[in-house]
């Protein structure tokens, strides 16, 4: 009898390791994502064309044939148990059998916390009997499968009467009832977590402990400021969730512990608390809200981007700046940083805004974006900046950390351009632009170098 057994186990993690290894070469086209309930053409045709590639509305499966492929890639999730667990299990099989693009299976939902709260109230034990059955469907089309979404509880579960309080809590019970079962640990490629924690550092805390906890990366399924604790303020107005989200995103696209995030959500509250929808109505026209513009073109701090001389370069297509940084700041004294937000918003500029969505709307002292330049040739450049400013400001311009230029941008409340030559040499570049002064609102939206 032991003997079987000892094979039985030897069999079961020879299976685990191979499936493992089978979805190594799985990942996102880009990390942002997004949490709906149903999506129009119209909404669609917008999330197509911005640097939101996936989502996931907590079903088995899509019926919306033109949700799925490249552009936009659907997640089927396995919400929980019951008596609809084999109804979510067929349509995810049906699913992930007819869509071999997809890549990716979602585990259950907040099991530890109850129905009316969004969780779907599962002891640890419950989903142990039933995770085998996940692996096996990720198994069977070789698609990843991401663990059980992990949040605080804090009511008692219907199953056993327990309170898993912080996320390890109800974690760690279900790998040691899945051992139990079944002689080793469960199979879970990405980590899922839920974060509605108003400032930025805690998200970025969080992420990284349970990454390394667990070690594994962190796919943030839900994620928006909407703290419980009434002494936290950013989901209190548009502007605080604007700025809390621009330094999150920042934050996430940065981390190397993370490999997606997805918004909460589509469609929500517009004009009260928390103020986190990405479009203004449901099934209309596809209009987006202010928030919605920002998140859904937004940098994604894209290192594999070179600009050239000649091209007109956005501002916001920066790889790093004094929104987010692990090495420069006022606050932070564990090393993650965040200063006082670029002001990241939707472009005001006439000139370009057909061309260029967003605009960097509070350039004011201290603040700098970081972009790649690829030189062809070492000589002297004119760098045209396009910007606005209330008050005379300090700008300078930085290559690869030396300073090149140090000027002053005049006083100009319509958009203007100004105009300096720099010298660079012929290769590739971290090309700096920052700004000190008094200045009490300075805009940038786009540079030339010819």
């Amino acid at each position: 009898m032991k003997k079987k057994l000892y094979i039985k186990k030897i069999i079961v993690v020879s299976a685990f390791l191979s499936c493992f290894m089978a979805v190594q070469g799985q990942t996102l086209k880009t990390k942002r994502g997004l949490c709906y309930n149903d999506l129009n053409s119209a909404e669609l045709s917008q999330l197509k064309k911005s640097q939101v590639s996936w989502g996931y509305n907590w079903a088995a499966s899509e019926e919306n044939p033109d949700i799925g492929g490249e552009d936009f890639s659907f997640m089927p999730m396995i919400w929980g148990a019951g008596k609809d667990f084999e109804d979510m299990y067929s349509r995810a099989e049906a699913y992930l059998a007819s869509h071999p693009e997809a890549e990716f299976l979602l585990g259950f939902n907040e099991p530890m916390m109850k129905n009316n709260y969004g969780g779907c109230d599962l002891t640890p034990g419950e989903a142990a009997v039933l995770w085998l059955r996940l692996e096996n469907l990720a198994e069977k089309y070789k698609v990843a499968l991401v663990s059980p979404a992990l949040t605080w509880g804090f009511e008692p579960l219907t199953g056993d009467g327990k309170i898993y309080g912080a996320p390890e809590e109800w974690m760690n019970a279900w790998i040691s009832e899945f051992k139990t079962l079944y002689g080793r640990e469960p199979r879970f490629d990405y980590l899922a977590l839920h974060s509605y924690m108003d400032y930025p550092s805690a998200v970025t805390w969080f992420c990284n402990f349970y990454s390394d906890y667990f070690k594994k990366p962190v796919l943030l399924t839900e994620f928006c400021a909407w703290d419980s604790d009434q002494n936290q303020t950013p989901h209190k107005s548009l502007e605080g969730q604007i700025s809390s989200m621009t330094q999150k995103v920042e934050a996430l696209e940065a981390n190397p512990n993370v490999a997606g995030y997805a918004w909460f959500m589509s469609h929500a509250e517009v004009s009260k608390v928390p103020f986190n929808s990405i479009f203004l109505a449901k099934g209309v026209d596809g209009s987006l809200t202010e928030l919605g513009k920002i998140y859904l073109q937004q940098s994604r701090l894209d290192k594999s981007r070179w600009f050239t001389a000649g091209e007109r370069i956005p501002a916001y297509c920066y790889v790093s700046s004094s929104n987010y940084n692990t090495t420069v700041g006022e606050k932070g004294e564990d090393g993650v940083r965040f200063n006082t937000p670029l002001g990241i918003a939707v472009n005001t500029d006439k000139k370009t805004e057909k061309t260029i969505p967003l605009e960097i709307g509070d350039f004011t002292s201290r603040r700098f974006a970081d972009y790649q330049l690829r030189i062809e040739e070492s000589k002297t450049y004119k760098l045209t900046l396009r910007y606005q400013t209330d008050k005379e400001q300090q700008f300078f311009v930085n290559a690869d950390g030396k300073e090149i230029l140090h000027s002053v941008l005049v006083p100009a409340k319509k958009w203007t351009e100004a105009s300096f030559n720099i010298q660079l040499e012929e290769g590739e570049h971290i090309l700096q632009l920052k700004s000190l002064g008094n200045a009490k609102s300075v805009k940038i939206v786009s540079f030339l170098l010819k």
